[in-house]
C-alpha cells in the first residue's frame, strides 16, 4: 500500500503518520496474516481452525481481562502483566514480533480515513476527558489539513453515563486542557460523569480545539442499562443511529484513537445492523484516530492490546453470524 508519510502534533505527542486504515482483513476479504502471527505467538496451534470464530473462541478464554475491570483497574493490570510473563524466557523478542503484528494491521499509528471519503455524519466517541480532547484536536486537524472534503458535515459527540475515574480530572489533566489551571488557586471544574465533562470541552473549543470554535457540535449521551457502570459504545450508537435515520443516509465518519480505531467503528456497523432504521443500508462507515500517546509498561501495552483484539473478534463474529443467518448460507 502506498503512503503518504507527514509529521503532526496531536495532544502532546509527535506522531508519524501514515495513510493507513486499521482493519483485520486483506483486500480481498480474508483475515489479515497478521491476526494469525499474533495468535501463533500467544499459543494458538499453528495447525488450528482458521476462522473468525475459532479465533473469538480462543481470544475470548485467553486475552479478555477480568470481567467488570476497567483497564486500568488493578485486576487488569494483574492480568496483563501474567500475559507477558506467559510468552516466555524470550518474551522481549515475542513481544517486539507482536507489536510489529498491531503495527501492521493499523493499530499502533495515526489511522486515516479514505481520500475519497466525504461524510455527512461525523461521530466522535466519548472516553476520558484527556481523550476526547485528543480525539477534538484530531478531528480539527483533518478539517485543517487532510483533503477529505468534510466541512459540511454534522460533528456529534457520543458519549454515555459513567462516572469519572479517580484521576481522570486532576489538576494536571485540567492545565493540559486549559493553561489557566496551572494557576494552583483556580478551583477546578466541578465535573462527575462522562456526560458532563464533554459538554464542558463543546462548551470551550476555543481552547481545547481552536479549529472546530465556529462549529456546531451535537452532543448525544447515552444512559447506562441496569447493573451496568456504564454506557456501552453500542448503546451510544443505537441512539447515534436513530438521530440520523430519516437524512437519506451518508457516509459516516468515526474518530476514535488507537488501538480503538478499527473496533469501535466495528461496534458502530454492528449498531446499525441491529438498529431498526428503516435506512440503514444507505449508510457507510469508515474509521480514524489519532495515535496513542500513552506511556505504560510492555505488559500494560500487551495487554490493552489483546484485550481489545478479543473484543474486535468477538463483534466480528457477531457480524458474521448474522450475515449468515439473513443470507441462509
Amino acid at each position: 500500500m502506498k503512503k503518504t508519510r507527514r509529521i503532526a502534533y496531536v495532544f502532546g505527542c509527535w506522531v508519524l503518520s501514515a495513510m493507513a486504515h486499521a482493519t483485520l482483513w486483506t483486500p480481498d476479504q480474508k483475515l489479515h496474516p497478521q491476526v494469525l502471527s499474533i495468535f501463533h505467538s500467544m499459543g494458538y496451534p499453528v495447525d488450528g481452525q482458521i476462522s473468525v470464530a475459532a479465533l473469538n473462541n480462543f481470544a475470548q478464554k485467553r486475552f479478555l481481562r477480568p470481567k467488570g475491570s476497567n483497564r486500568l483497574d488493578p485486576a487488569a493490570l494483574n492480568f496483563y502483566q501474567n500475559l507477558y510473563e506467559g510468552l516466555g524466557p524470550d518474551k522481549e523478542q515475542v513481544y517486539t514480533t507482536i507489536m510489529n503484528a498491531f503495527k501492521s494491521l493499523g493499530d499502533l499509528e495515526e489511522a486515516l480515513p479514505p481520500l475519497d471519503f466525504k461524510p455527512k455524519f461525523i461521530a466522535v466517541q466519548g472516553s476520558t476527558l484527556s481523550n476526547m480532547a485528543r480525539r477534538l484536536r484530531f478531528l480539527e486537524r483533518l478539517f485543517e489539513d487532510n483533503p477529505m472534503d468534510c466541512n459540511n458535515a454534522t460533528i456529534y459527540l457520543l458519549v454515555g453515563e459513567r462516572e469519572l475515574f479517580p484521576d481522570e480530572a486532576t489538576r494536571d489533566v485540567w492545565r493540559k486542557l486549559d493553561q489557566q489551571f496551572k494557576d494552583p488557586n483556580l478551583p477546578l471544574p466541578t465535573i462527575s460523569d462522562e456526560c458532563e465533562a464533554a459538554r464542558w470541552l463543546i462548551d470551550h473549543l476555543k481552547v481545547v480545539a481552536p479549529g472546530l470554535a465556529g462549529k456546531e457540535i451535537v452532543l448525544l449521551c447515552a444512559k447506562k442499562k441496569k447493573g451496568s457502570y456504564r454506557a456501552q459504545t453500542e448503546d451510544c450508537g443505537s441512539q447515534f443511529f436513530k438521530k440520523i435515520s430519516g437524512h437519506g443516509g451518508g457516509d459516516i465518519l468515526v474518530i476514535s484513537s488507537n488501538p480503538f480505531v478499527y473496533y469501535q467503528t466495528q461496534v458502530l456497523n454492528l449498531a446499525l445492523q441491529k438498529s431498526k432504521v428503516p435506512d440503514k443500508n444507505a449508510f457507510r462507515l469508515a474509521g480514524a484516530g489519532a495515535q496513542s500517546c500513552d506511556k505504560v509498561s510492555n505488559a500494560v501495552h500487551l495487554g490493552r492490546l489483546l484485550d481489545n483484539l478479543a473484543r474486535t473478534l468477538y463483534v466480528e463474529n457477531q457480524m458474521q453470524a448474522r450475515s449468515t443467518k439473513q443470507t441462509g448460507a
